[in-house]
């Protein structure tokens, strides 16, 4: 008998291929679908004439220019024109051939017009949302350059180049691939003068929407290894972006004050920070592990004897004792300040010990080490706040290499100076120095 489909949608009816499966005794229809769709769904039936006894049946297939099918079917009870055509029985049903294990072809699974309506079926599954072309070429990129450019360890790149990406393609966590779309459109837009602002654009898009997918996250809290696993990644693409997007507007004309873009930043991963720290033992017996193999807090209580003879060290502390910004402030002020200095000019000098296998990172870890009380100093611009952050920007010049930290140290430095002006001019000096100069402390 002949299995006719009731086909939903008419007008691509004249476009519809049959070929013949001759393994499975049926005919296969691949069925178009509107141009915005860029997948394509199999549907089988099974057309097929009974046959005497013993003999196999007949199998019918209908090519896309033959007459029956661009007359189609229409449907008609008992038979409907193209069995009517063929002098064959007529059975409209919604089901679609399989193989039993005892061999002859057998009409036991749904079709997938009755599988669209079954409500135990995953939406996941039949909401295909594929990536563009232009965002299939920014996934090349980040695997092929961008994932290399994160770290000088390979150990590390291969973690952001298969483990972070496996995240971003789990249902869960698309805010992943968001970030990392994001942070490979601004990587590109360094490398492609021609095309920067339009990458510029899609890297903003992305961006937004990691923000929002991220938020009911972030609202119901971090639970399991995977939400901890995600959100570490997520923040670190944020803290390349934040930094990378200000680079990127900065080679545009477009940038916004490097002071107030710095607070924005270190806000930003300070917060992300608060939410992934009750999760950290979970990062710790996670495949994330090699990126935390280096404990900073004690690499900087071993280097801190060697701080506490650094020249600029002790201008800072009598910068702190006789400036008259620091009048009528507390002890308390005085330690947070010096607390933040301290822990810059460690990072500082790990950066320089580490010669060719220089780690972005530490820049990054620094706005978590520093206090609460001194981030609200450097909220409200601060003076000795400034000058430990026109220090943080000497950490920025040490490792310009790295694409999203371009010419920063420059930008901020010179934007601290318009801010304290030629009073404080001399507190400025080693950084100054150490950005433009050749000093060697």
């Amino acid at each position: 008998m002949f299995l006719c489909k009731c086909w939903n949608d008419r007008r691509w009816e004249e476009r519809r291929r049959w070929t013949l499966n001759l393994g499975f005794l049926s005919c296969t229809a691949i069925e178009p679908q509107p141009p915005q769709a860029s997948l394509t769904s199999v549907w089988r039936v099974q057309c097929r004439t009974p046959g005497s006894a013993g003999q196999a049946d007949k199998i019918h297939a209908f090519e896309e220019d033959s007459h029956e099918i661009k007359e189609g079917c229409n449907e008609a009870r008992p038979r409907c024109r193209g069995c009517e055509r063929l002098d064959i029985a007529c059975s409209f049903t919604t089901s679609v051939p399989s193989r039993n294990a005892s061999g002859p072809v057998t009409l036991g699974s749904r079709s997938p017009s009755s599988l669209r309506n079954d409500r135990t079926t995953s939406p996941d599954v039949l909401n295909v949302e594929p990536l563009g072309v232009l965002d299939l070429a920014l996934l090349h990129h980040y695997m092929t350059e961008t994932s290399n450019s994160v770290s000088s360890l390979e150990s590390r790149r291969e973690i952001f180049r298969t483990t972070i990406v496996e995240l971003g393609l789990l249902p869960t966590s698309h805010y992943v691939l968001h970030a990392i779309l994001a942070t490979a459109a601004l990587h590109r837009a360094m490398q492609r003068p021609e095309e920067r602002r339009n990458l510029a654009l899609r890297a903003s898009a992305h961006q937004h929407a990691a923000l929002r997918a991220v938020q009911p996250v972030i609202a119901s809290g971090t639970s399991s290894a995977g939400d901890s696993k995600a959100m570490f990644a997520f923040s670190c693409f944020t803290a390349v972006y934040s930094l990378g997007e200000a680079t990127v507007l900065a080679a545009l004309g477009e940038e916004a004050h490097p002071v107030d873009s710095i607070i924005a930043s270190i806000g930003l991963m300070r917060g992300i920070s608060t939410i992934i720290m009750p999760h950290m033992y979970m990062l710790f017996t996670s495949p994330l592990k090699p990126l935390f193999e280096s404990d900073h807090q004690a690499l900087l209580e071993a280097i801190q004897p060697r701080v506490e003879k650094l020249p600029q060290m002790r201008d800072f502390i009598d910068l702190i004792d006789t400036h008259e910004s620091m009048r009528g402030e507390g002890e308390d002020t005085r330690t947070t300040c010096l607390d933040a200095f301290v822990k810059c000019q460690g990072f500082i000098i790990l950066l320089r010990d580490a010669d060719e296998h220089l780690e972005p990172r530490w820049v990054h870890t620094w706005p978590f080490t520093i206090d609460e009380a001194f981030f609200r100093l450097l909220k409200s611009k601060h003076p000795m706040s400034l000058v430990v952050l026109a220090n943080f920007a000497v950490m920025m010049h040490l490792i310009d290499g790295c694409w999203w930290l371009q010419g920063w140290s420059v930008r901020l430095l010179t934007a601290i100076e318009s801010y304290l002006g030629d009073m404080m001019a001399y507190a400025l000096l080693w950084p100054k120095e150490m950005i433009h100069g050749t000093l060697e402390h």
